[in-house]
């Protein structure tokens, strides 16, 4: 792992895999997109994460792939495989997000939007969000362990034989908590006066270093590698 990775290095990295995964449309293309997917993984300290992701894509676009004539061949069934190119689309894009901004602090991320002239009354939705969805998915897990205790299941059999009343208990209590954190959140960010027309300081400055330029490089040659590979396989989009 490359240590405390530029923060703009990050964002950048973010948005060309958003792109490439719309622009992605062959066998080889998906594989060395989501290849990418995982090295950012490893450059975030989540390597095993990274390597779980990698085989898991691999297995589910191989599915795809091998179950598509006959997916094709059914009027019902075709909506199942454009359901499974748009999951091959999203996963590496979702992966990398949640990743990313569980483990980017917001000052950083607030320096970093700051010095690419983003537009004050952006920065703070931003900051709320890259805050926001490691702080969901906490409570997440918290509400699934009240459950457990009280001895309700989320999931299997449980789902299956209740699923009504298996989404209201969890969906329930996580729009309530959903809407605290945000207000906790912003009001955090106005209490460190994120607002305030003045130019501000920070104790992590940024500055790109020879491992950033290594890795805007190897970045770089990746996204030229996904867009190539759409030219030397047939589509299958």
């Amino acid at each position: 792992m490359i240590d405390s990775l530029d923060t703009r290095l990050k964002l950048f990295q973010l948005v060309l895999l958003a792109a490439l995964a719309f622009a992605a449309s062959s066998v080889l293309s998906l594989l060395t997109l989501a290849l990418g997917a995982a090295l950012m993984l490893a450059l975030e300290g989540a390597g095993k994460r990274g390597v779980r992701f990698f085989f898991i894509y691999a297995i589910l676009l191989g599915l795809t792939v091998y179950l598509e004539p006959w997916l094709e061949s059914h009027m019902m069934t075709l909506v199942l495989l454009y359901l499974a190119y748009f999951v091959l689309t999203f996963l590496p894009v979702m992966t990398v997000f949640f990743t990313v901004t569980a483990r980017t602090e917001v000052s950083r991320l607030i320096h970093a939007l700051t010095t690419l002239r983003i537009p004050r009354v952006l920065v703070l939705p931003i900051a709320v969000v890259f805050r926001f969805v490691p702080a969901l998915l906490e409570e997440w897990g918290h509400i699934r362990d009240a459950m457990r205790l009280r001895g309700l299941q989320f999931g299997g059999r449980s789902f299956l034989r209740h699923p009504l009343l298996s989404l209201e208990l969890l969906l329930v209590p996580l729009i309530m908590r959903s809407v605290k954190i945000a207000d906790e959140l912003a009001a955090s960010a106005m209490t460190r006066c994120i607002d305030a027309p003045v130019r501000k300081t920070t104790a992590h400055p940024l500055r790109f270093r020879r491992s950033d330029y290594a890795v805007w490089a190897l970045t770089l040659l990746w996204a030229a590698a996904v867009i190539a590979a759409n030219y030397w396989t047939l589509d299958i989009a």
